[in-house]
């Protein structure tokens, strides 16, 4: 594209040419001059010869000036044309752009002078002016508003100003701090006042160091704190989470930091602003109120069933937790006349109604009743209050305890109940001493009578001796449970086998089983079970089981009399097909005179202290009895324990599976069966013991440690995946053991990999077998094994 060329107006182009001629002239003028003085100075003439003539340099001279003074004259009207065409616009654009910046008048304006092409120049400088001043208006309000904004965002920030200085003020006395997070620089910012829960004197040093505020929160709730801040990034609101400071000077402050988080677009988390709330004193005063309310909570539950509150009207506002655990209701349940539910169905409506009378009269209340427990049973309860009174005497509820008095209510029963027992006994001493003595009298009158045989008199010796001997069982039995009772009875101990106790008991009882047809069958070790124990004791505890099965089975019963050792030590029991027990009467039978109603009629009779004299006899050998029954009609099986420790070394054997000398000594040996499936470790174990051998069972790791510890066993099978400790970690333990070194161990797992079968060798086990165990195989191994330990 060309350039735009202006061109001049016919007026100032003419003036122009003009101009441009007078000045030509002007020059040839001053040449030719100039080339005259030249000429005249080469040529040196002189005045005697001259060049010109006068006449003709006169002409000359006067056409010069003609022609200057022409010159001259036509440029300065054509000068003074040019000024009015070109330079008077242009002045008066200047005096007009002077107007405008001196005094900021925009609506001047420069008038045509002309036709010309000044005139388009002054037009597009009025069009430029017209222009600057609509712009200049705008901005001129655009000023305005700008300053009024100024004006008003001052105003505001002053307001801000003096709001934040309130806000300060005021969070600074209620003790409330504030901190800003910049989550993508890093910077944290917080005020004077949370600078003052940090124990700092200004915001300095948190600034420059922001992880001094996690540093300075306690130990034990930094974690919590940090934990809460993260999950604030993603939910974008920091919870109320509670914490310690710890101030320089070691002094703790409790606070409370609440926070929102500002996301951007694209929803990353920027700015995490929150606040931090001193609650120390909020803290001190909830700790001393639990400590007041412990205390008094200490002593209401120091008493049975605690204590309880109500209202004016009678309504329950608090039980204390012993009264809640023993009912199973909640707070909410026993609010309002909740606990009335509780009631024995026959002190309910009696007891609602005496509550109800206590309640309009504003008497102390005082009651006993009885209340179900979570247990289902029915306690005793003594229940005691007194009204509450306001400064005026108004009522405004009770207060009162709840005394479990079930011990002594149980006490009154047992007072009354061996009252009657008592009663009871000394009415079957009378009736039990009486039968012997009848047949005695009959049997010296025989005696005495003429004309008796031989055979008659013998028979009388007879009777009268077994009576006597009846008679002394009694007085013996009398004699031995005081003995028992007042812990008089001393034991006689020695080392005596299982089988001559048994033999002695089962010679005494055998004229009543017999008598009354029974069949008993005995089970007991084929090799010697020795006992460091008193034999006549035992052996009467053992005689009096078995008399009192003879006595509550029918004519032609059963009897079994099962031994076995076990890793807890000795199992006696003895089982009959008689008329057994009901549920109710279980806890009852070793009480001492206790005849249960149902045998009454089918015993051959008894004082009622036979159970109780057994209980005595093997408590003190420190065992236990316990007794148990299908029902009635279904026999029962009394169980005697002895601790292992009455059995005496080599003295627990039981038949091999495969006679001889060596075989046996390894039945000998002790065996621990570890797995943390029960059914699996006792299956196994059951499986050793009918092989002869003694067995204890563990079920996880650490167990199956303490009892190789106490038990020293020659063997051990030991599950790898156990609880607490594994099986890998059991062996390393056991072979650090002195007696550990030489001991048997078999890994049984259900691991079977090769890799698993020589971690378990290079661990110290001697075998290793997958579950399910071939037994025979196993048998073989453990008699092996135990056979090359043997010394010799």
């Amino acid at each position: 594209m060309s350039a735009y060329q202006p061109r001049w107006p016919g007026s100032v182009r003419a003036r122009f040419i003009g101009l441009v001629l007078t000045i030509t002239t002007l020059a040839l003028l001053l040449a030719g001059v100039a080339l005259l003085s030249y000429e005249l100075a080469r040529r040196q003439p002189t005045w005697s010869a001259p060049l010109f003539s006068s006449a003709q340099m006169l002409a000359v001279l006067i056409a010069v000036i003609v022609v200057s003074v022409f010159s001259l004259l036509l440029a300065l009207r054509l000068s003074l044309g040019l000024q009015r065409a070109v330079s008077e616009p242009l002045l008066a654009i200047t005096r007009a752009a002077r107007r405008i910046v001196v005094r900021r008048d925009y609506s001047v304006r420069v008038a045509a002078v002309s036709d010309g092409e000044m005139d388009l120049v002054i037009t597009a400088f009025n069009r430029m002016l017209d222009e600057v001043q609509e712009r200049t208006r705008a901005l001129e309000q655009s000023n305005l508003s700008l300053m009024t904004q100024i004006a008003e965002r001052y105003a505001t920030q002053t307001a801000l100003a003096r709001a934040n200085t309130r806000l300060e003020s005021t969070m600074a006395a209620a003790e409330i701090g504030g901190w800003i997070t910049d989550l993508a620089s890093g910077e944290f910012t917080p005020d004077r006042n949370f600078a003052a829960l940090y124990g700092h004197p200004d915001d300095e040093m948190l600034r420059l160091d922001p992880q001094r505020r996690y540093r300075q929160i306690h130990d034990q709730d930094r974690a919590r704190f940090q934990a809460a801040e993260a999950d604030a990034l993603r939910s974008g609101s920091l919870t109320s989470v509670e914490f310690r400071i710890v101030q320089p000077d070691g002094g703790v402050r409790w606070v409370i930091a609440r926070g929102k988080v500002q996301f951007d677009a694209d929803a990353q988390p920027q700015l995490l602003a929150g606040l931090l709330i001193d609650i120390t004193a909020q803290k001190q005063a909830e700790q001393q109120r639990r400590d007041s309310e412990s205390v008094y909570r200490a002593i209401g539950e120091s008493i049975d069933y605690g204590v309880w509150i109500t209202d004016d009207s009678g309504r329950c506002t608090y039980a204390s937790d012993s009264f809640l655990a023993l009912t199973g209701l909640s707070q909410a349940q026993c609010t309002e006349f909740g606990w009335s539910s509780a009631l024995h169905p026959d002190d309910a409506e009696a007891t609602i109604a005496a509550w109800k009378d206590c309640v309009r009269t504003g008497n102390a209340w005082y009651r006993e009743h009885r209340i179900v427990g979570a247990d289902g049973h029915y306690h005793a309860v003594l229940a005691q209050g007194v009204p509450m009174r306001r400064d005026d005497g108004r009522i405004y509820g009770w207060a009162g305890i709840n005394l479990d008095i079930s011990r002594l209510k149980r006490t009154e029963e047992a007072l009354l109940e061996a009252d009657r027992r008592k009663d009871e006994f000394l009415a079957t001493l009378a009736h039990e001493l009486r039968n012997p003595l009848a047949p005695i009298r009959h049997a010296t009158q025989l005696l005495d009578a003429p004309g008796t045989t031989d055979e008659q008199r013998q028979w009388g010796r007879e009777v009268i001796a077994r009576q006597v001997q009846h008679m002394a069982l009694l007085l013996d039995d009398l004699l031995d449970v005081s003995r028992i009772t007042r812990r008089r009875l001393a034991l006689k101990s020695d080392d005596v086998s299982l089988k001559a106790i048994i033999d002695a008991a089962v010679e005494t009882a055998r004229p009543l089983i017999e008598a009354r047809s029974h069949q008993l069958h005995l089970q007991l070790p084929a090799l010697p079970v020795v006992l460091h124990a008193d034999p006549l004791r035992l052996s009467q505890a053992l005689s009096n089981l078995l008399t009192n099965a003879a006595k509550y089975t029918d004519v032609g019963g059963r009897i079994t009399l099962a031994a076995d050792v076990g890793a807890d030590g000795l199992r006696v029991r003895v089982t009959d097909n008689g008329i057994g027990l009901s549920a109710e009467a279980i806890p009852r039978v070793f009480e001492m005179f206790s005849q249960i109603d149902s045998a009454l009629e089918r015993s051959q009779g008894g004082l009622g202290i036979g159970l109780a004299l057994v209980r005595g006899l093997v408590e003190l050998h420190g065992g236990t009895i316990d007794v148990g029954s299908p029902g009635l009609g279904q026999g029962t099986t009394f169980t005697i324990r002895l601790p292992r420790r009455l059995l005496r070394d080599g003295g627990v054997t039981a038949v091999a599976a495969t006679p001889g000398v060596a075989a046996a000594q390894t039945m000998r040996q002790m065996l621990l069966v570890a797995d943390d499936n029960c059914d699996a470790a006792d299956s196994l174990a059951m499986l050793l013991r009918l092989q002869g051998y003694q067995v204890s069972v563990a079920y996880s790791g650490p167990a199956a440690l303490a009892q190789a510890l106490d038990l020293q066993p020659a063997a051990m099978v030991l599950d790898i995946g156990m609880p607490g400790m594994t099986g890998y970690e059991l062996a390393q333990q056991i072979r650090q053991q002195p007696w550990g070194r030489d001991a048997l161990l078999i890994a049984l797992t259900g691991w079977g990999q090769k890799e698993d079968v020589d971690r378990a060798l290079q661990i110290g086990f001697d075998h290793h077998f997958v579950k399910p165990v071939d037994f025979p195989k196993l048998q073989q191994q453990l008699q092996q094994g135990l056979l090359q330990r043997q010394p010799g």
